[in-house]
């Protein structure tokens, strides 16, 4: 009985290729789309920069080219002073932004990472982030509380001196995060050609399973009923597995041996030389065809069928020469079935005369199945009875290689 079939096996190691290489190709998204968006964040971390720069040159040019006469500082009140508060604001703005980029990226690749790069990066964020709220504070307190006259040289010069450390901070963390994209970019390179290969390796050892499992087994079947077709009769195949292929080749051994016993059959049968080892003959190849345990014949006589001959492992003095079974129309109700068949024939309850012998011969060699079947030769004819002690009793296909075998037996024996 098959515990593991072919398309259990099929399943079972498709579905384990397939989940495989699902999760290697996912990993291998995650990669490409985490460093997609980390080269993102990065441009926008050199905007930021720039925007630092940028602020930093104004604030030169403002101390170098600071006016001194009422007019002029109002026109730099309303230049300067609101272009300061507008890239102040949209610096603040980009720092929390690139900050909780930066916190929610996937930590999925950071496996591909070191992991002190990841802290590194951790660090210089949290660094910019307090740097930002310290440098927003300080600035407030130089500008005063006043929009309208705010003191632009205080805070000028705050923005110069950078006190807070913040565009330093700004500058350390970019720079640390490229070196993380850079890292990325190498990582996911890496596992994508490392993938590339894990596929191909999966796809490989997935061939030679095949090939293996089923190629190799079917082609070795194939040589074999070659062979047994050019007369190799009994070859077998070793094969332990117990799915459809192994079904198979233990039907091809069984089919085989089969063969062989039926040409053993036919050879010995032509030069047996009494019927009485005609029948020895029948009885030890009927083993080896359907595992039979005695045969008797039956050849009628005016009025009776008699034990004429028997071929069994149980004694025979009680058989031999007795009347079993009254020659009336029972005897042609037999002779004109194929076969009769008799199993387990204590359980059932049989009156006509057709299982007598049957019935008799049970009783006589605690057999559980009977197969009685007629044969004809020459305008002779008599009955050859199969017994069996096997519970299962006669299968089919048993049934039908004795039937087949019928003219063999009747030339020999009539």
């Amino acid at each position: 009985m098959m515990k593991f079939g072919l398309n259990q096996k099929l399943m079972t190691v498709g579905t384990l290729a397939l989940l495989i290489m699902a999760a290697i190709l996912w990993f291998s998204n995650r990669g490409i789309t985490q460093l997609s968006t980390d080269i993102t964040l990065s441009k926008e971390m050199s905007n930021m920069q720039q925007l630092v720069n940028l602020m930093q040159e104004q604030s030169t040019q403002y101390k170098q080219n600071a006016p001194r006469d009422y007019e002029s500082y109002n026109r730099d009140l309303k230049v300067f002073f609101t272009q300061l508060q507008d890239n102040l604001s949209t610096l603040k703005t980009q720092v929390e932004s690139v900050a909780h980029q930066f916190y929610n990226r996937s930590s999925t690749t950071d496996l591909l990472l070191d992991g002190m790069l990841i802290e590194k990066n951790s660090q210089s964020f949290i660094a910019m982030e307090q740097a930002s709220e310290i440098f927003d504070r300080g600035f407030r307190e130089q500008i005063g509380d006043n929009p309208d006259e705010p003191r632009l040289e205080w805070g000028n010069d705050y923005i110069l001196n950078d006190t807070s450390g913040l565009f330093s901070s700004i500058s350390s963390a970019h720079l640390n995060f490229e070196a993380l994209v850079e890292a990325q970019r190498k990582a996911t390179v890496k596992f994508n050609w490392l993938a590339i290969g894990l596929i191909g390796l999966v796809m490989l050892l997935l061939f030679f399973w095949f090939n293996q499992t089923i190629v190799k087994r079917v082609i070795r079947v194939a040589k074999a009923c070659r062979e047994v077709a050019l007369g190799n009769y009994g070859l077998r195949i070793n094969d332990n597995s117990q799915d459809e292929l192994g079904q198979l080749v233990e039907d091809f051994n069984h089919l085989s041996g089969r063969s062989k016993s039926i040409l053993n059959l036919l050879n010995q049968l032509h030069i047996a030389p009494s019927k009485q080892q005609a029948l020895e003959v029948i009885r030890q190849e009927s083993r080896a065809i359907v595992n039979v345990s005695g045969v008797y014949l039956l050849l009628p006589n005016k009025e009776s069928f008699a034990c004429s001959l028997i071929a069994s492992d149980q004694p025979q003095e009680e058989l031999v020469g007795k009347s079993l079974l009254s020659n009336d129309t029972t005897i042609e109700n037999i002779l004109s079935k194929e076969y009769v068949l008799l199993s387990d024939l204590l359980s059932h309850t049989v009156s006509n005369k057709q299982a007598h012998f049957s019935k008799y011969l049970l009783n006589q060699t605690h057999a559980h199945s009977v197969l009685s079947l007629p044969i004809k030769s020459h305008n002779k004819s008599g009955v050859i009875v199969f017994t069996r002690n096997s519970k299962q009793g006669f299968q089919e296909t048993q049934i039908q290689s004795l039937v087949s075998l019928s003219p063999l037996f009747a030339k020999a024996l009539l």
